[in-house]
């Protein structure tokens, strides 16, 4: 006799969660697709210091993941006016010493041989 009252107090408890009311149209959780902010990655590198010399510039609209670029030729200076993470690396394949460019930095002077865009 005892298990049977524990038996329906559990299925009480049971189908009391299974009816719990879904949550609210606008709960906070859940977001639209088209609420979220669209990033992008936008930045500029240059041969010489204080953003001057060679540019090469770089701009990728979706701005989705995470990518390496290896530096055309000797870069000297960068400035990040997008919305992604951009980091400086000192090898060509995204490794080594590392520094982080965030937009508003304005010109960064570092010598570097790969970025990595993280968005």
């Amino acid at each position: 006799m005892h298990t049977k009252q524990i038996l329906a107090i559990f299925s009480l408890f049971t189908s009391m969660a299974l009816a719990a009311p879904a949550g609210e149209v606008g709960d906070v959780s859940a977001r639209d697709v088209g609420d979220l902010e669209k990033r992008s990655a936008n930045f500029n590198m240059y041969g010489g210091d204080g953003c001057t010399g060679q540019v090469h510039g770089y701009f990728h609209a979706d701005g989705t993941g995470y990518r390496c670029y290896p530096v055309p030729a000797g870069k000297r200076s960068i400035h990040n006016v997008g919305s992604c993470n951009v980091q400086t690396w000192s090898g060509t394949n995204c490794q080594g010493s590392s520094a982080v460019v965030t937009q508003g930095d304005g010109c960064r002077n570092i010598l570097y041989g790969s970025v990595s865009v993280n968005c």
